[in-house]
């Protein structure tokens, strides 16, 4: 006899996508042999985008994240909480190819300075083996580093679990986006598949692209939401947080839903302002693709998608698609997914913003097998503050 769905269900962590703009909450639990959502919530705040510590910038967010998340219909405590660059720093370097200790004794070596810490400042560094480089006549790995201050770490760490949260692990957010996509590629006959993602956030723009599972190349473009608001705060005669709001209720499916729709006019005018920020990054992506074709090893992306907070911005897939030169989607975040919760019931094209929450909550699923960081090992201190030591495939600690 057939095992009812519902008896072989089991609750994968809430991923917590945090940062300085706000935060998305999502669940996702096993069901069957599929996945459905237990409830999603998005959290929005004024943010102190100016202020020079993490702790200052994250903290308006933190706050409304403690008087609201109990509400949601969440199952359990544990979480996994994603950063972007109002916490982290992110770099790529190129090192001769190395067995993955000898890699990780040459990150400890030299990612602090690369990364621009003080030698007076505590952090905690990561990195992720991508693609393969062509340099004159040799293969060289080129190394993807993470670094955060342990101070600001500990603040966010502690906070959360004031709230009640039971964190087991932090992770980039562009980490967690790969994975989500990830379950696209796990198919033998999706290994060679390469796919380029384009993250759109408030303040910059992560660029990666996908091998299979793997994340082969990784840039970030100092372009975003930020940008096209303070454009359309120009052109409208408006001020920043009127023009945030107003371009809300456009890249946002449920507000335009309750807000109603902008007349025709507004709608031309917020797009034309925008326009140069779309066709920069347009120019930049399209260059980066070049940049890997002719660099890298493997094959030339298929296909591009388009997810993060902007996503949802109308006329922008169409319009990057000719600037990038290759056939260019909205990310389906939720495709294959079941909706429950908030979301139940709405139409999954509509949600390219929750792909880097839906990555931390399948963390911990048989859904991810290349999603670690390596942690670079520092002298008389421990590797992964964050979350129980666990083993990755080359059988160095994760976090």
């Amino acid at each position: 006899m057939k095992t009812p769905s519902w008896m072989t269900s089991s609750y994968l962590p809430i991923g917590l996508d945090l940062s300085a703009t706000g935060a998305k909450l999502l669940q996702l639990r096993t069901q069957g042999e599929g996945l459905a959502v237990v409830d999603a919530m998005r959290i929005e705040a004024p943010a102190a985008l100016d202020e020079e510590r993490p702790q200052d910038r994250l903290g308006p967010i933190m706050e409304a994240l403690r008087r609201r998340w109990s509400v949601g219909g969440f199952h359990g405590r544990r979480c996994v909480i994603g950063l972007g660059q109002d916490l982290l720093r992110i770099r790529s370097i190129r090192q001769p190819r190395m067995p993955v200790e000898e890699a990780d004794a040459a990150v400890a070596l030299e990612a602090r300075d690369r990364l621009g810490f003080a030698p007076e400042q505590q952090s905690e560094i990561g990195w992720i083996r991508a693609g393969e480089v062509r340099q004159s006549d040799q293969l060289r790995d080129e190394v993807i580093v993470v670094g955060a201050l342990t101070e600001a770490l500990e603040w966010l760490i502690e906070g959360v679990s004031d709230m009640g949260f039971r964190p087991v692990a932090v992770e980039p957010s562009f980490v967690a986006s790969a994975r989500c996509f990830e379950r696209a590629g796990r198919r033998s006959s999706d290994s060679t598949v390469t796919r380029l993602l384009i993250d759109i956030g408030y303040g910059s723009t992560d660029l990666l692209i996908l091998r299979g599972s793997t994340i082969a190349f990784y840039k970030t473009l100092t372009l975003g939401g930020r940008r096209m608001n303070e454009l359309v705060a120009e052109r409208l005669g408006l001020d920043a947080q009127a023009a945030w709001d107003l371009r809300r209720q456009r890249i946002q499916p449920g507000r335009r839903q309750i807000d109603g729709i902008l007349d025709d006019r507004t709608e031309q005018a917020i797009f034309e302002a925008i326009r140069p920020v779309v066709d920069e990054l347009s120019r930049e992506i399209a260059m980066c693709v070049r940049y890997y074709a002719v660099s890298f090893t493997g094959a030339r992306p298929q296909f591009a998608l388009i997810v993060g907070g902007e996503a949802g911005e109308p006329h922008l897939v169409s319009h990057m698609q000719r600037g990038i030169g290759l056939p260019t989607y909205a990310g389906e975040s939720l495709e294959g997914i079941s909706l429950g919760g908030t979301l139940q019931g709405q139409d999954k094209s509509l949600f390219p913003e929750w792909s880097a929450a839906a990555g931390l909550s399948l963390r911990d699923s048989n859904v991810s097998i290349e999603r670690r960081l390596v942690v670079a090992s520092e002298k008389g201190r421990e590797a992964a503050p964050t979350e129980a030591p666990e083993q990755d495939v080359e059988g160095r600690q994760a976090a």
